[in-house]
């Protein structure tokens, strides 16, 4: 991998299928550069919850050692009605790796989660976009990505990126 700058900003959206999203932190509006991003599934099928969670915890370690990010924001869990325990256990416990994680790499004061519908909102005006919505926003935007869970990530990242002013809001 090429020599990667360190200090920006990393976002996830955080499933089973995670994407992600690196990228120099700035107020520099819709100017700035492109992040890289990419997805990672987690775990494998048929694992312990213990291999599941470790798989997340090695994944998260690894990308925050490697960009040394100063800021760090995840996508809040959505949980439906029809969600089993079991679902629910598994996506609380990625946003518990997840911070524990961003705690051990010094960024307990600038870990934030951001709701899904402030996401929708900054991405297409509608905060009860759907996933093509956003995929297509993202198309027209003229990212790469391989999956819905990408382009959250990197909305996200555009997200954080163009709304400094509110950033310190999410930190309380």
């Amino acid at each position: 991998m090429a020599k990667v700058k360190t200090g920006g900003l990393l976002t996830l959206d955080i499933a089973g299928v995670t994407g992600w999203a690196y990228g120099p932190a700035s107020a520099a509006g819709k100017d700035h550069p492109p992040p890289v991003s990419g997805i990672m599934t987690v775990g494998w099928d048929g694992c312990h919850d213990t291999q599941f969670f470790a798989s997340f915890d090695r994944w998260i370690d690894a990308r925050l050692d490697l960009f040394k990010p100063t800021i760090f924001v995840f996508e809040a869990p959505i949980m439906l009605p029809t969600d089993t325990l079991a679902k629910c256990r598994r996506l609380w416990g990625l946003i518990a790796v997840a911070e524990a994680s961003g705690a051990r790499h010094g960024l307990s004061n600038t870990t934030f989660e951001v709701s899904h519908q402030k996401i929708k909102a900054h991405a297409t005006g509608n905060r009860f976009a759907s996933k093509d919505d956003m995929t297509d926003a993202a198309e027209a935007r003229g990212w790469k990505f391989e999956d819905h869970n990408e382009a959250d990530a990197l909305w996200l990242w555009d997200l954080v990126n163009t709304n400094w002013s509110i950033a310190k809001d999410w930190a309380q």
